[in-house]
C-alpha cells in the first residue's frame, strides 16, 4: 500500500513537471510568434538572433536587410532539400559525418586552448608584432578613416555641422542623427589606396589634415558621404601596433593554437593504438 502511495506521488510530481516544461516551451514558441522578424513556415528568426549574429554590424541598415534576406534564402532551401529526402541519402549522411567530426574537434580544440590564448599580454602582442616588421611593411598608402554616408544631402550637412560646431565624437553624433537617412558608417575603417574608388576620393583625403572633416560629397548617385581622417601611413611604413591590434592577436592565436595543437598531439598519441601500414 505504502509502496503504491509514493508511486502515485511520484508520477503525479513527474506529470507536473512535465507539464511546467510543456508550459514554458509554449511561452517561448508565442514570444518568438509575437516578436519574430522574418519567418518561414514555422521558423522564427528573432531580434535577439539578429543582435547576436550581426553585434557591432547590427546598426547597418544594409547588412541587417541583406543578413533577414540570407536567413530566409537558407530555411526555404533547407526545406526544399527536406523535401526531395536529401538528408536520407548515403552522399549527404557521409559528408554530415566528416563534418560532425570535424565541428567536434573545433570545439575541442576551443575549449582546450581557449583560457591560454585569451589571457595574453599586450607585452606579448608587442613582441610578436615587433616579430613581424619584415612581413607588416605596407605595399600601399593606407588610411584610417571614419566614413558615414546618407541618402539625404541635407541630413548629410545637418550631420557634418553638429560634428564640427561641438566637441561630441563622430559616434556620438552618428546617434543624435536622423537614422532614417543614413545608408552605412564605420569607424576607425582601414582603407588602401585602390580600395577608395572612384580616385577622387582619395584626392580628397591627400588635401585632408589628420582628423579633419571632409566637405560633404556625392559618392554615387543619391549617396552623400563625409569623411574623417583619422590617420594615414604611406607605402613602406609600419601601421603602429594600437591600429592593428586585433588582427596582431588574431594572427597571434594561430600562431599559438598550432604550437599548441602540436603538442597537444605529441603528448596524447601514446594513449592511443596508432598504425601506419608501410608500402608493400
Amino acid at each position: 500500500m505504502m509502496f503504491s502511495i509514493m508511486l502515485s506521488r511520484i508520477i503525479s510530481t513527474s506529470l507536473f513537471v512535465l507539464l511546467l516544461i510543456l508550459l514554458q516551451s509554449c511561452e517561448t514558441e508565442t514570444e518568438d510568434e509575437a516578436n519574430y522578424i522574418a519567418r518561414v513556415n514555422d521558423k522564427y528568426l528573432t531580434e535577439s538572433e539578429i543582435d547576436m549574429e550581426l553585434d557591432s554590424l547590427k546598426s547597418d541598415k544594409k547588412f541587417r536587410e541583406e543578413f533577414i534576406r540570407e536567413w530566409i534564402d537558407r530555411e526555404v532551401l533547407y526545406s526544399l532539400a527536406v523535401e526531395k529526402r536529401i538528408l536520407d541519402s548515403k552522399e549527404y549522411n557521409k559528408v554530415k559525418e566528416s563534418s560532425e567530426k570535424e565541428l567536434a574537434i573545433s570545439f575541442y580544440l576551443e575549449n582546450q586552448l581557449s583560457k591560454t590564448i585569451d589571457a595574453v599580454k599586450d607585452d606579448e602582442l608587442r613582441n610578436f608584432y615587433n616579430s613581424l616588421a619584415e612581413i607588416s611593411t605596407l605595399q600601399n598608402d593606407l588610411y584610417i578613416l571614419n566614413t558615414i554616408n546618407f541618402n539625404d544631402p541635407y541630413a548629410a550637412e545637418n550631420f557634418r555641422n553638429i560634428l564640427i560646431d561641438s566637441d561630441i565624437n563622430w559616434k556620438s553624433t552618428i546617434d543624435q542623427s536622423d537614422s532614417s537617412a543614413i545608408v552605412d558608417f564605420t569607424l576607425m575603417g582601414q582603407y588602401y589606396e585602390y580600395q577608395l574608388l572612384p580616385k577622387y576620393i582619395s584626392r580628397r583625403l591627400r588635401g585632408l589634415s589628420k582628423n579633419e572633416v571632409s566637405s560633404v560629397f556625392e559618392k554615387e548617385p543619391k549617396v552623400f558621404s563625409v569623411v574623417q581622417l583619422v590617420d594615414s601611413f604611406e607605402k613602406g611604413s609600419r601601421v603602429p601596433f594600437e591600429y592593428v591590434r586585433v588582427d596582431i592577436k588574431k594572427l597571434y592565436n594561430a600562431h599559438k593554437r598550432k604550437e599548441m595543437l602540436e603538442s597537444l598531439l605529441e603528448r596524447v598519441y601514446k594513449e592511443f593504438e596508432i598504425e601506419i601500414k608501410s608500402e608493400l
